[in-house]
């Protein structure tokens, strides 16, 4: 792929990138999440019966905790922004979602520019699901460009992850061509084959 290609995709085109966003994902994927329940005198954990509790142990029925907490953070250091959001939203929520940044589109007030709802778009069509303000729970980096939409780790890291990849793709080139160094020798004078012979067996001696 190209370099364009390469920066969408450097979760599984880069194996730098994939080995440190990985690593961190499944660190993080470790420590456990407790729904909390805040008072005036302190807070506690909610029983694991609690109907959001036990939503947050099973997500939905696709994916466990784990691989949940792992695929937020993935997302969310690919693109720099990532969603969740519950279904239904109409009451209390059975299911939660993991939605990327590709898939959402923020809803701004004409007159304020504030946020005001978003749009889920499950394929390129112009169909759109929406979504309140209050159902969507964005995660991002900040970003002192925009207001709303996150920076992703990799637009900062674009050129060390594209020098990786380029040095990756010359290797690969280079030893599936025998690792020989191509090149031309040339000389102005006549040379002799006793003397070419000799300059090709040094050449494939030191290669």
């Amino acid at each position: 792929p190209d370099e364009e290609g390469v920066m969408n995709d450097v979760y599984t085109g880069v194996e730098l990138a994939y080995s440190c966003i990985s690593y961190t994902a499944k660190a993080i994927a470790q420590v456990p999440l407790r729904l909390m329940k805040y008072s005036r005198t302190g807070s506690d954990p909610v029983p694991d019966s609690h109907p959001l509790q036990k939503i947050i142990n099973r997500p939905n029925f696709m994916t466990n905790k784990i691989l949940f907490i792992e695929g937020i953070i993935v997302n969310w250091m690919v693109d720099g922004n990532v969603c969740i959001v519950p279904y239904p939203t109409t009451k209390m929520p059975d299911s939660l979602w993991i939605v990327r940044w590709k898939n959402m589109a923020y809803v701004l007030d004409v007159k304020t520019g504030h946020l005001v709802g978003w749009e889920y778009r499950y394929s390129n069509k112009e169909t759109a699901i929406k979504l309140a303000q209050e159902d969507v729970l964005h995660l991002k980096f900040w970003n002192p460009n925009h207001v709303i939409e996150g920076m992703a780790p990799s637009a900062a890291g674009r050129l060390p992850i594209l020098e990786f990849y380029k040095s990756s793709r010359y290797n690969h080139a280079f030893f599936d061509s025998g690792a020989m160094p191509g090149g031309v020798l040339s000389s102005p004078n006549k040379v002799h084959n006793d003397v070419i012979e000799k300059t090709r067996a040094q050449w494939r001696e030191k290669h």
